[in-house]
Protein backbone atom coordinates (compact mmCIF):
# COMPACT_ATOMS: atom_id res chain seq x y z
CA UNK A 1 0.00 0.00 0.00
CA UNK A 2 0.99 3.63 -0.66
CA UNK A 3 2.43 6.00 1.95
CA UNK A 4 0.52 8.65 3.48
CA UNK A 5 -1.31 8.36 6.48
CA UNK A 6 -4.37 9.45 8.54
CA UNK A 7 -4.59 10.24 12.11
CA UNK A 8 -6.88 8.70 14.63
CA UNK A 9 -9.42 10.70 15.96
CA UNK A 10 -8.78 13.18 18.21
CA UNK A 11 -9.44 11.77 21.98
CA UNK A 12 -12.53 13.95 23.25
CA UNK A 13 -13.48 14.81 27.11
CA UNK A 14 -13.19 11.20 29.35
CA UNK A 15 -11.48 9.24 26.60
CA UNK A 16 -8.19 7.13 27.13
CA UNK A 17 -5.11 8.29 25.27
CA UNK A 18 -2.98 5.43 26.53
CA UNK A 19 -0.44 3.86 24.07
CA UNK A 20 0.14 0.54 25.63
CA UNK A 21 -3.90 -0.46 25.25
CA UNK A 22 -5.78 0.60 22.39
CA UNK A 23 -7.36 4.20 22.97
CA UNK A 24 -11.08 4.25 23.19
CA UNK A 25 -11.38 6.48 20.87
CA UNK A 26 -10.85 4.44 19.01
CA UNK A 27 -13.75 2.06 17.99
CA UNK A 28 -15.95 1.24 15.48
CA UNK A 29 -18.46 3.93 13.71
CA UNK A 30 -15.88 6.13 13.45
CA UNK A 31 -13.90 7.24 10.56
CA UNK A 32 -10.18 7.47 12.18
CA UNK A 33 -8.74 11.12 10.19
CA UNK A 34 -5.93 13.35 9.87
CA UNK A 35 -6.05 17.35 9.77
CA UNK A 36 -5.76 16.82 6.09
CA UNK A 37 -5.20 13.22 5.28
CA UNK A 38 -6.54 9.88 4.96
CA UNK A 39 -6.71 6.53 3.77
CA UNK A 40 -9.52 5.64 0.74
CA UNK A 41 -9.79 1.87 -1.00
CA UNK A 42 -7.85 1.11 -4.04
CA UNK A 43 -11.24 0.56 -5.42
CA UNK A 44 -11.65 3.99 -5.49
CA UNK A 45 -9.52 4.13 -8.66
CA UNK A 46 -11.70 1.22 -9.87
CA UNK A 47 -11.77 1.70 -14.09
CA UNK A 48 -9.61 4.18 -13.81
CA UNK A 49 -6.52 2.64 -16.32
CA UNK A 50 -9.54 1.83 -18.65
CA UNK A 51 -10.62 4.97 -18.94
CA UNK A 52 -7.09 7.44 -19.19
CA UNK A 53 -6.32 4.81 -21.53
CA UNK A 54 -9.34 5.28 -23.84
CA UNK A 55 -8.74 8.90 -23.65
CA UNK A 56 -5.16 8.47 -24.85
CA UNK A 57 -3.81 8.86 -21.47
CA UNK A 58 -0.61 6.94 -19.48
CA UNK A 59 -2.04 5.47 -16.59
CA UNK A 60 0.63 4.20 -14.82
CA UNK A 61 2.78 6.80 -15.74
CA UNK A 62 0.39 8.91 -13.76
CA UNK A 63 -0.04 6.52 -10.95
CA UNK A 64 3.52 6.10 -10.61
CA UNK A 65 3.91 10.27 -10.38
CA UNK A 66 1.53 9.96 -7.71
CA UNK A 67 3.20 7.48 -5.74
CA UNK A 68 0.66 4.77 -6.09
CA UNK A 69 1.57 1.38 -7.36
CA UNK A 70 -0.66 1.02 -10.82
CA UNK A 71 -1.37 -2.80 -9.66
CA UNK A 72 -3.30 -1.33 -6.59
CA UNK A 73 -5.54 0.54 -8.54
CA UNK A 74 -8.88 -0.65 -8.03
CA UNK A 75 -8.41 -3.13 -5.64
CA UNK A 76 -10.38 -3.44 -3.10
CA UNK A 77 -7.80 -4.94 -0.65
CA UNK A 78 -5.60 -2.24 -1.06
CA UNK A 79 -5.36 1.45 1.02
CA UNK A 80 -3.95 4.46 -0.87
CA UNK A 81 -3.44 7.81 0.50
CA UNK A 82 -6.48 9.86 0.03
CA UNK A 83 -4.84 12.91 -0.83
CA UNK A 84 -2.89 10.89 -3.56
CA UNK A 85 -6.18 9.77 -5.21
CA UNK A 86 -7.27 12.83 -5.77
CA UNK A 87 -4.08 14.24 -6.95
CA UNK A 88 -4.08 11.58 -9.75
CA UNK A 89 -7.73 12.46 -11.03
CA UNK A 90 -6.82 16.19 -11.47
CA UNK A 91 -3.46 15.07 -13.16
CA UNK A 92 -5.12 12.62 -15.70
CA UNK A 93 -8.01 15.50 -16.50
CA UNK A 94 -5.06 18.33 -16.69
CA UNK A 95 -2.75 15.21 -19.36
CA UNK A 96 -5.85 14.58 -21.48
CA UNK A 97 -7.69 17.80 -21.66
CA UNK A 98 -10.66 15.79 -20.51
CA UNK A 99 -12.63 18.35 -17.59
CA UNK A 100 -15.33 16.25 -17.02
CA UNK A 101 -12.97 13.12 -16.39
CA UNK A 102 -14.34 13.21 -12.72
CA UNK A 103 -18.25 12.41 -13.72
CA UNK A 104 -16.84 9.83 -16.43
CA UNK A 105 -14.75 7.85 -13.73
CA UNK A 106 -18.02 8.39 -11.53
CA UNK A 107 -20.02 6.78 -13.93
CA UNK A 108 -18.42 3.94 -14.94
CA UNK A 109 -17.71 2.47 -11.05
CA UNK A 110 -19.80 0.19 -9.89
CA UNK A 111 -21.50 0.54 -6.00
CA UNK A 112 -19.79 -2.71 -5.55
CA UNK A 113 -16.41 -0.73 -5.44
CA UNK A 114 -17.74 0.48 -1.82
CA UNK A 115 -17.57 -2.74 -0.50
CA UNK A 116 -19.92 -4.21 2.31
CA UNK A 117 -21.45 -1.15 3.23
CA UNK A 118 -23.93 -1.43 -0.10
CA UNK A 119 -25.67 -4.72 0.64
CA UNK A 120 -25.63 -3.57 4.49
CA UNK A 121 -27.51 -0.16 3.20
CA UNK A 122 -29.46 -2.35 0.90
CA UNK A 123 -31.11 -4.49 3.10
CA UNK A 124 -32.69 -1.71 5.41
CA UNK A 125 -35.79 -0.52 5.61
CA UNK A 126 -35.80 2.81 3.93
CA UNK A 127 -33.63 5.33 2.13
CA UNK A 128 -32.77 7.55 5.00
CA UNK A 129 -31.79 4.14 6.82
CA UNK A 130 -29.45 3.07 4.32
CA UNK A 131 -27.87 6.57 4.46
CA UNK A 132 -27.85 6.25 8.18
CA UNK A 133 -25.84 2.85 7.44
CA UNK A 134 -23.33 4.85 5.05
CA UNK A 135 -23.01 7.38 7.60
CA UNK A 136 -22.01 5.27 10.07
CA UNK A 137 -19.82 2.96 8.32
CA UNK A 138 -18.61 4.71 5.19
CA UNK A 139 -15.16 4.37 7.13
CA UNK A 140 -14.96 0.81 6.10
CA UNK A 141 -14.32 2.26 2.81
CA UNK A 142 -12.41 5.48 3.21
CA UNK A 143 -11.15 6.96 6.45
CA UNK A 144 -11.07 10.69 4.61
CA UNK A 145 -14.79 11.02 3.35
CA UNK A 146 -17.56 10.81 5.30
CA UNK A 147 -21.55 12.15 5.04
CA UNK A 148 -24.30 12.97 7.34
CA UNK A 149 -27.74 13.72 6.68
CA UNK A 150 -28.93 17.22 7.98
CA UNK A 151 -32.72 17.35 8.04
CA UNK A 152 -34.33 20.75 6.37
CA UNK A 153 -37.80 19.51 8.44
CA UNK A 154 -39.53 22.89 7.61
CA UNK A 155 -38.89 22.35 3.53
CA UNK A 156 -39.53 18.44 3.73
CA UNK A 157 -36.04 18.15 2.81
CA UNK A 158 -32.97 16.92 3.85
CA UNK A 159 -29.31 17.39 2.37
CA UNK A 160 -26.62 14.32 2.30
CA UNK A 161 -23.43 15.95 2.98
CA UNK A 162 -20.03 15.00 1.91
CA UNK A 163 -16.62 16.18 4.32
CA UNK A 164 -13.53 15.47 3.64
CA UNK A 165 -10.85 15.64 5.77
CA UNK A 166 -8.44 17.59 2.81
CA UNK A 167 -9.16 20.78 4.58
CA UNK A 168 -12.05 22.98 5.05
CA UNK A 169 -12.70 23.09 1.25
CA UNK A 170 -12.61 20.29 -1.52
CA UNK A 171 -9.68 21.46 -3.18
CA UNK A 172 -9.55 18.41 -6.06
CA UNK A 173 -12.97 19.08 -8.10
CA UNK A 174 -12.01 15.92 -10.33
CA UNK A 175 -12.49 13.75 -7.22
CA UNK A 176 -15.26 16.05 -5.87
CA UNK A 177 -17.23 15.31 -8.94
CA UNK A 178 -16.22 11.50 -9.31
CA UNK A 179 -17.90 11.14 -5.50
CA UNK A 180 -20.87 12.98 -6.46
CA UNK A 181 -21.11 10.79 -9.61
CA UNK A 182 -20.54 7.99 -7.63
CA UNK A 183 -22.98 8.36 -4.61
CA UNK A 184 -25.74 8.96 -7.26
CA UNK A 185 -25.33 5.60 -8.55
CA UNK A 186 -25.73 4.26 -5.49
CA UNK A 187 -28.72 5.96 -4.38
CA UNK A 188 -30.21 4.91 -7.98
CA UNK A 189 -29.11 1.11 -7.42
CA UNK A 190 -31.22 1.53 -4.01
CA UNK A 191 -34.33 3.55 -4.96
CA UNK A 192 -34.67 2.72 -8.25
CA UNK A 193 -33.40 4.21 -11.89
CA UNK A 194 -35.93 7.00 -11.90
CA UNK A 195 -34.67 8.45 -8.65
CA UNK A 196 -33.32 11.78 -8.63
CA UNK A 197 -32.36 14.23 -6.17
CA UNK A 198 -34.12 17.88 -5.65
CA UNK A 199 -30.83 19.08 -6.69
CA UNK A 200 -27.11 18.67 -6.16
CA UNK A 201 -24.09 21.20 -4.84
CA UNK A 202 -20.85 21.25 -6.02
CA UNK A 203 -17.83 23.07 -4.34
CA UNK A 204 -16.23 25.07 -7.40
CA UNK A 205 -17.12 26.51 -10.55
CA UNK A 206 -18.45 24.44 -13.51
CA UNK A 207 -15.42 22.67 -15.27
CA UNK A 208 -17.26 22.50 -18.18
CA UNK A 209 -21.13 23.98 -19.77
CA UNK A 210 -23.82 23.93 -16.92
CA UNK A 211 -26.04 21.89 -19.86
CA UNK A 212 -23.55 19.03 -19.79
CA UNK A 213 -23.57 18.77 -15.56
CA UNK A 214 -27.62 18.54 -15.78
CA UNK A 215 -27.20 16.12 -18.49
CA UNK A 216 -24.59 13.78 -16.64
CA UNK A 217 -26.92 14.07 -13.09
CA UNK A 218 -30.24 14.75 -14.13
CA UNK A 219 -31.40 17.39 -12.18
CA UNK A 220 -30.13 21.17 -11.35
CA UNK A 221 -26.69 22.05 -10.22
CA UNK A 222 -25.59 24.34 -8.29
CA UNK A 223 -22.45 26.06 -8.51
CA UNK A 224 -19.61 27.51 -5.68
CA UNK A 225 -21.37 25.53 -2.27
CA UNK A 226 -19.67 24.83 0.77
CA UNK A 227 -20.20 21.52 0.39
CA UNK A 228 -20.77 18.74 -2.46
CA UNK A 229 -23.74 16.80 -1.55
CA UNK A 230 -27.66 16.19 -2.55
CA UNK A 231 -30.93 17.74 -1.58
CA UNK A 232 -33.09 14.57 -1.30
CA UNK A 233 -37.25 15.14 -0.29
CA UNK A 234 -38.49 13.72 2.70
CA UNK A 235 -40.72 11.31 0.99
CA UNK A 236 -37.43 10.04 -1.34
CA UNK A 237 -35.94 9.55 1.96
CA UNK A 238 -38.97 7.40 3.56
CA UNK A 239 -38.50 4.91 0.20
CA UNK A 240 -39.30 1.33 1.52
CA UNK A 241 -36.23 -0.75 0.26
CA UNK A 242 -35.94 -4.53 -0.28
CA UNK A 243 -35.64 -4.83 3.61
CA UNK A 244 -34.41 -8.58 4.94
CA UNK A 245 -33.86 -7.70 9.08
CA UNK A 246 -31.51 -11.26 9.14
CA UNK A 247 -29.21 -10.71 6.11
CA UNK A 248 -28.61 -6.84 7.83
CA UNK A 249 -27.99 -7.34 11.08
CA UNK A 250 -25.23 -9.72 10.45
CA UNK A 251 -23.54 -7.14 7.35
CA UNK A 252 -24.08 -4.14 9.90
CA UNK A 253 -22.46 -6.29 12.70
CA UNK A 254 -19.64 -7.25 10.20
CA UNK A 255 -18.97 -3.36 9.32
CA UNK A 256 -18.70 -2.64 12.92
CA UNK A 257 -16.14 -5.29 13.51
CA UNK A 258 -14.39 -4.42 10.29
CA UNK A 259 -14.69 -0.66 10.76
CA UNK A 260 -10.63 0.78 10.95
CA UNK A 261 -9.79 1.20 14.44
CA UNK A 262 -6.61 -0.56 15.49
CA UNK A 263 -3.67 0.56 13.37
CA UNK A 264 -5.33 3.74 12.85
CA UNK A 265 -4.96 4.59 16.68
CA UNK A 266 -1.52 4.44 16.68
CA UNK A 267 -0.69 7.08 13.70
CA UNK A 268 -2.25 9.69 15.86
CA UNK A 269 0.17 9.88 18.51
CA UNK A 270 2.87 9.48 16.18
CA UNK A 271 2.20 12.82 13.92
CA UNK A 272 1.29 14.31 16.73
CA UNK A 273 4.76 13.68 18.37
CA UNK A 274 6.55 14.15 15.16
CA UNK A 275 4.73 18.15 15.24
CA UNK A 276 5.98 18.50 18.91
CA UNK A 277 9.62 17.38 18.03
CA UNK A 278 9.68 18.73 14.63
CA UNK A 279 11.39 22.27 15.51
CA UNK A 280 14.56 20.46 17.46
CA UNK A 281 15.02 18.15 14.43
CA UNK A 282 13.42 15.42 12.58
CA UNK A 283 12.45 12.90 14.78
CA UNK A 284 13.44 9.07 14.22
CA UNK A 285 11.67 6.45 14.59
CA UNK A 286 13.87 5.57 18.16
CA UNK A 287 12.92 8.75 19.05
CA UNK A 288 9.40 8.32 18.59
CA UNK A 289 9.01 4.77 19.62
CA UNK A 290 10.78 5.93 23.25
CA UNK A 291 8.26 8.34 23.91
CA UNK A 292 5.33 5.70 22.86
CA UNK A 293 6.80 2.86 25.31
CA UNK A 294 7.38 1.09 22.15
CA UNK A 295 10.61 -0.93 20.77
CA UNK A 296 10.99 0.75 17.38
CA UNK A 297 10.76 -2.61 15.42
CA UNK A 298 6.94 -3.07 16.92
CA UNK A 299 6.10 0.71 16.09
CA UNK A 300 7.54 -0.47 12.55
CA UNK A 301 5.62 -3.23 12.57
CA UNK A 302 2.57 -2.07 13.47
CA UNK A 303 2.64 1.26 10.85
CA UNK A 304 3.92 -0.95 8.29
CA UNK A 305 0.58 -3.20 8.41
CA UNK A 306 -0.90 -0.26 7.09
CA UNK A 307 2.12 0.18 4.43
CA UNK A 308 2.85 3.28 6.95
CA UNK A 309 6.31 4.60 8.00
CA UNK A 310 7.57 7.12 10.81
CA UNK A 311 9.17 9.13 7.67
CA UNK A 312 5.97 9.13 5.69
CA UNK A 313 4.09 10.25 8.53
CA UNK A 314 7.20 13.21 9.35
CA UNK A 315 5.95 13.92 5.69
CA UNK A 316 2.52 14.48 6.12
CA UNK A 317 2.85 16.05 9.24
CA UNK A 318 5.49 18.61 7.29
CA UNK A 319 3.28 19.20 4.18
CA UNK A 320 0.40 19.87 6.32
CA UNK A 321 1.95 22.57 8.48
CA UNK A 322 3.73 24.41 5.89
CA UNK A 323 0.30 24.45 4.09
CA UNK A 324 -1.78 25.96 7.10
CA UNK A 325 1.10 28.39 7.93
CA UNK A 326 1.47 29.97 4.55
CA UNK A 327 -2.01 29.94 4.50
CA UNK A 328 -3.25 31.27 7.84
CA UNK A 329 0.12 33.07 9.15
CA UNK A 330 2.39 36.08 7.91
CA UNK A 331 4.93 34.43 9.73
CA UNK A 332 8.51 34.53 7.77
CA UNK A 333 9.60 31.47 5.55
CA UNK A 334 12.96 31.08 7.37
CA UNK A 335 10.86 30.41 10.38
CA UNK A 336 8.49 28.16 9.02
CA UNK A 337 11.60 26.13 7.77
CA UNK A 338 12.35 26.16 11.10
CA UNK A 339 9.56 25.09 12.77
CA UNK A 340 9.46 22.17 10.09
CA UNK A 341 12.68 20.90 11.27
CA UNK A 342 14.97 22.13 8.72
CA UNK A 343 18.09 23.84 8.21
CA UNK A 344 17.69 26.10 5.66
CA UNK A 345 14.93 27.81 3.61
CA UNK A 346 15.90 26.32 0.59
CA UNK A 347 15.09 22.86 2.37
CA UNK A 348 11.57 24.44 2.33
CA UNK A 349 11.24 25.04 -0.72
CA UNK A 350 12.40 22.20 -2.40
CA UNK A 351 9.56 20.35 -0.35
CA UNK A 352 7.02 22.82 -1.16
CA UNK A 353 7.99 21.93 -5.04
CA UNK A 354 7.58 18.62 -4.63
CA UNK A 355 4.68 19.11 -2.26
CA UNK A 356 2.85 21.45 -4.35
CA UNK A 357 4.46 22.05 -7.91
CA UNK A 358 5.04 25.86 -6.28
CA UNK A 359 7.34 27.89 -4.41
CA UNK A 360 6.45 28.86 -0.38
CA UNK A 361 5.47 32.53 -1.59
CA UNK A 362 3.38 31.23 -4.21
CA UNK A 363 1.56 28.86 -2.05
CA UNK A 364 0.87 31.68 0.36
CA UNK A 365 -0.59 33.78 -2.50
CA UNK A 366 -2.87 30.89 -4.22
CA UNK A 367 -4.17 30.29 -0.59
CA UNK A 368 -4.95 33.34 0.08
CA UNK A 369 -6.60 34.66 -3.29
CA UNK A 370 -8.68 31.10 -3.20
CA UNK A 371 -10.04 31.95 0.69
CA UNK A 372 -10.97 35.58 -0.84
CA UNK A 373 -12.85 34.02 -3.37
CA UNK A 374 -14.53 31.48 -1.40
CA UNK A 375 -15.76 34.25 1.46
CA UNK A 376 -17.19 36.16 -1.98
CA UNK A 377 -18.65 33.38 -3.13
CA UNK A 378 -20.52 32.19 0.27
CA UNK A 379 -21.41 35.92 0.43
CA UNK A 380 -23.00 35.70 -3.07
Amino acid sequence: MSREAAVAQGPGPGRSTGVHGESRACRPNRPHTAAGHGLVRGSALSEFRELVTELGGAPDELLHSAGIEPVAAGRYEEYLPFRRVMEVLEAAAESTGTPDLGRRLGRRQSADILGPVVPAARTARTLAEAVEVFSRYLGTYSTACSLRLVPRPGEGLAFVEFRSTLGRRWIHPQGAEAILARALTVLQLLAGSSFRPVDIHVPHRPLTPQADYESDYSTTVLFNQPRPGFTISAADLGHPLEHDPVAHRVLVEHLADTTPRNSACLVRPVTELAEQMLPKGVPTVEDIAVRLGLHPRALQRRLSAEGLSVTDLVDVVRRDTAERLLAETDMALGRIARRLGYAEQSALSRACRRWFGMTPSAVRRTERQSGTSETAAAHA
